[in-house]
């Protein structure tokens, strides 16, 4: 388990100076607060939950894309495996390598295709023996950018849902629509749906710019 785990570890690419944090709150960052609430009631782990729902909440991602990742950790998101308990018959099998069980884990995060993906739009490369269920490796993500300048990290978490959302836009045209896996259709679908959220940013920037012009 412990050497699963490590070779699940993203390394990033540039180089990025040792540091210690404190896994128990959102920021990493130790207070001799939530040092105390560690041992006197344990792991916050709802509380560190809640934080990080509260930030998708309140981000400026397109809204569908917060009903989306909420989906997705709830299990509530419609791929063959959820379907299959909600006693609808179809195949189980992913749709992109038609091998194993198709659920949130396998479909966003461990299927060899849709590994391909995330290095071709991210650079990140998934070690095929990770465990580590798929709400948790996004929440790690989304956490660790957030530590990054504020330009990158906007950057980074709308590239990083973009990519999930275009694995899920062309594996429903696959079932809708027919035909076969193409990588080349899902980098269609994210290289759109980057431009269309950084065109909505860009409106929200001048309508919010505006606002506050109007009440100065």
């Amino acid at each position: 388990m412990d050497a699963r785990k490590i070779l699940a570890t993203h390394i990033p690419k540039e180089g990025i100076e040792d540091n210690i944090d404190w896994k128990f709150t959102s920021s990493c960052n130790y207070s001799a607060k939530t040092g105390y609430w560690y041992l006197n009631k344990g792991t916050p782990i709802d509380q560190l939950e809640k934080q990080f729902w509260k930030s998708i909440w309140n981000s400026d991602i397109f809204l569908e894309w917060k009903h989306f990742l909420w989906k997705i950790a709830v299990k509530a998101i419609p791929t063959a495996s959820n379907l299959t308990k909600r006693q609808i018959k179809m195949d189980e099998k992913c749709k992109f390598c038609k091998l194993e069980l198709e659920d949130e884990t396998h479909l966003f995060k461990n299927c060899e295709f849709t590994q391909r993906i995330w290095t071709s739009t991210m650079g990140i490369k998934i070690s095929n023996v990770t465990d580590t269920p798929v709400k948790d490796w996004i929440r790690n993500f989304l956490n660790l950018f957030r530590k990054k300048k504020q330009e990158e990290f906007v950057e980074l978490r709308r590239n990083f849902i973009a990519t999930l959302w275009s694995i899920w836009l062309h594996r429903n045209e696959i079932v809708f629509k027919g035909g076969s896996p193409n990588p080349m259709s899902i980098m269609e679908i994210y290289r759109d749906s980057k431009e269309k959220h950084i065109q909505a940013t860009k409106q929200w920037d001048f309508a919010k710019s505006r606002v506050h012009k109007t009440t100065m």
